[in-house]
C-alpha cells in the first residue's frame, strides 16, 4: 500500500498572498514554487523559486519593508520573503 504524505495546513493562505502581491506590484514570478514556508511565531512567509539558488542582492517593494525579493547575480528573482504576512491574508 502506498503511503501518502500528510497534508500541511498553514495559518495563512500562502499562495493567495503571493498571488495578490504579484498582481499589486506587477511582478513576473516564476511559474513554480520549489519550497514555501511560514513561521507563525515570526509571521514570515517565504517562497523559493529555484532549488539551491543563492540570493546575492535584494529589492524591497514597500516603504515599510514587508516584501523583500531575493535576487541572484543576474538580478533574477529566486525568492520572496513577506514579513508580517498575516497583514496580507
Amino acid at each position: 500500500m502506498e503511503k501518502t504524505k500528510p497534508l500541511i495546513r498553514m495559518q495563512i493562505e500562502a499562495t493567495e498572498i503571493i498571488n495578490r502581491i504579484s498582481t499589486k506590484y506587477s511582478l513576473s514570478l516564476p511559474h513554480e514554487i520549489i519550497r514555501m514556508g511560514y513561521d507563525a511565531e515570526a509571521d514570515v512567509l517565504y517562497a523559493h523559486f529555484e532549488a539551491n539558488a543563492e540570493a546575492v542582492d535584494s529589492d524591497i517593494l514597500e516603504a515599510n519593508e514587508n516584501i523583500i525579493l531575493g535576487l541572484n547575480k543576474k538580478s533574477k528573482m529566486v525568492r520572496i520573503t513577506i514579513l508580517n504576512a498575516s497583514l496580507f491574508n
